[in-house]
């Protein structure tokens, strides 16, 4: 015990400490706080829980990448949270999840909202943490074999609190404050269903956590009200403290939380390259039916994958909000990457409907060859204009004005004659769904009912029709600049940039003259191969 300010605490220096957190017989519950798709969960608690035997931890807890209204404890970030492929690889380590549905406020439509997601994890080891006796009583008649865990949030610190709690909950949480009160933690009754925090943070010296609310309220879109009270409290600040719970232990506790060990910024990229050297081939994770949505960059990707996103969320009830981070849990991109990738799908086990990944690269046989293609294609005029605004405004890539960008090889017709050309082989010889963007763009309903049978997903009309209002372009650009695109950082993109534009078929006029259309048809005339000609053309794609 150790003496700050006048006040006796139970909290230790790590450094010389490093044993008790492998005594045997003590159980840790991690936060997943710092984990991202392009970590390994092995390589991640390896990293960030460091004091810590991979073998003492039976669970962690955090969010997953479904966005639960009822979450709390902290803001949701599809890029912080648990994928389909990480709660995977918890269960074959006999590590379970805990869920923090810790949110302040629970009503029916939230508790409907996550049904669907709770049934999913529903299995002996994993646990819900509950912010609401309500919710605890709904979660233990309808799915008994979740632990039910009370949470911090419920600020059960009397023990009268911690027995009324037991009657309910299965494992009680008690505030990081009280670990230093020895004569509170010697009464507490049924010490092995009781769970201390191992270490803390900010919140162990805080008066209030009014954060807490706030967060709340952010994770169920509304606005927050509450926020840090450190402005109006202020706090003795210890920085991340950890507690004696080798003494603990001796008083017969056996459950501790922990949060990380290490901050993000010193461990995150150790943990990616730890996790690079340990990734199994892509094709080895994908246990359903596979297609890919192949296009040069805009040509209409973007609108076919939000279409796509938002009919497959209704038609199977998936319950998200559909926006330009969630889309990537429906409908990932071809290959690893922590915010688009195919880490962060999250439905390898829902074989309700298949895997749809996006490419923009040129053809190759063998990443393409075991699944079905849907070519997407649009006006090459279009495309070099939608392009440049893109390379411009938005990624900051060209410095140049557009006739300079068409006019180059890296970056303007050349290169799209070399996509094409890459295709055009494979296209004649396979099956493959070819859509131009000016179908889509003339009749949605039609084109996208062809899509989704190519798929094999059952095509509702009446859905169809919702589904195309809420994906339209006004409705995607209010989600882009709501929320943004992951990996696109708009302060540095030019005022009031977008990805999503006009998608106006045959806007080119406004911005290319008949000396830059000369260009174009002169290059495509000696650069596309007769097959790559012939497709374009009959599509009315080039002149």
């Amino acid at each position: 015990m150790l003496s700050i300010n006048g006040k006796k605490r139970n909290i230790i220096e790590i450094q010389k400490h490093h044993d008790d957190f492998k005594l045997p017989g003590i159980r840790f519950s991690v936060s997943g706080r710092n984990i991202r798709a392009d970590m390994d969960v092995y390589c991640y608690l390896k990293t960030f829980y460091i004091y810590t035997d991979i073998n003492n931890i039976e669970s962690v807890f955090g969010n997953a990448v479904f966005p639960s209204l009822l979450y709390g404890g902290r803001v949701y970030q599809v890029k912080s949270s648990l994928t389909s492929l990480h709660l995977a690889q918890l269960k074959e380590m006999s590590i379970g999840f805990s869920i923090t549905l810790t949110n302040h406020f629970f009503d029916e439509e939230a508790y409907k909202q996550s049904y669907s997601f709770l049934e999913t994890h529903h299995r002996k080891g994993n646990s819900v943490i509950c912010g609401s006796d309500r919710m605890a009583k709904r979660v233990r008649k309808d799915f008994p074999d979740y632990k039910l865990r009370a949470s911090i949030i419920k600020n059960i610190n009397t023990v009268e609190k911690v027995r009324k709690a037991l009657d309910l909950y299965d494992q009680v949480v008690i505030p990081m404050d009280k670990n230093d009160d020895d004569g509170f933690l010697e009464k507490l009754p049924q010490k092995w269903r009781i769970m201390l925090f191992g270490n803390a943070g900010c919140a162990y010296t805080c008066k209030a956590r009014t954060c807490y609310y706030g967060f709340s309220q952010t994770n169920r879109h509304e606005q927050s009200t509450s926020d840090c009270s450190k402005e109006q409290l202020p706090r003795l600040d210890l920085g991340k403290t950890y507690f004696d719970i080798k003494k603990f232990h001796e008083m017969g506790f056996s459950h501790f939380k922990l949060i990380p060990s290490v901050r993000d910024d010193e461990a995150g990229s150790f943990a990616v390259d730890y996790t690079k050297e340990r990734r199994p081939p892509l094709k080895t994770l994908i246990r359903k039916p596979v297609y890919y949505i192949c296009s040069y960059p805009k040509s209409g990707r973007t609108w076919l994958r939000f279409v796509l996103s938002n009919y497959i969320n209704l038609k199977f009830n998936l319950n998200i909000k559909v926006d330009f981070h969630s889309v990537f849990t429906l409908i990932p991109n071809f290959g690893y990457d922590r915010h688009s990738g195919v880490e962060v799908y999250d439905y390898f086990s829902d074989n309700r409907f298949p895997l749809i990944l996006a490419s923009h690269a040129k053809y190759d046989p063998e990443k393409y060859s075991d699944g079905k293609i849907i070519f997407l294609l649009r006006s090459v005029y279009d495309i070099m204009v939608s392009d440049y605004f893109q390379n411009t405004d938005m990624l900051k890539r060209w410095n140049g004005n557009i006739k300079s960008f068409i006019r180059s090889r890296e970056s303007g017709i050349y290169r799209l004659c070399s996509y094409f050309n890459s295709w055009v082989q494979f296209l004649q010889e396979k099956k493959a769904l070819i859509v131009s963007y000016e179908e889509l763009y003339t009749d949605a309903e039609s084109t996208v009912s062809n899509v989704l049978g190519f798929l094999e997903i059952p095509v509702d009309k009446q859905l169809l029709q919702q589904f195309l209002k809420s994906s339209s372009f006004p409705e995607m650009k209010k989600r882009e600049k709501e929320k943004g695109v992951p990996g696109i950082d708009y302060a540095a993109c030019a005022t009031d940039t977008l990805m999503v534009r006009e998608g106006i078929v045959g806007d080119y006029r406004k911005y290319l003259d008949s000396e830059d259309i000369s260009f174009i048809d002169n290059v495509y005339e000696k650069e596309l191969t007769p097959e790559s000609k012939n497709l374009l053309s009959s599509m009315s794609l080039i002149s």
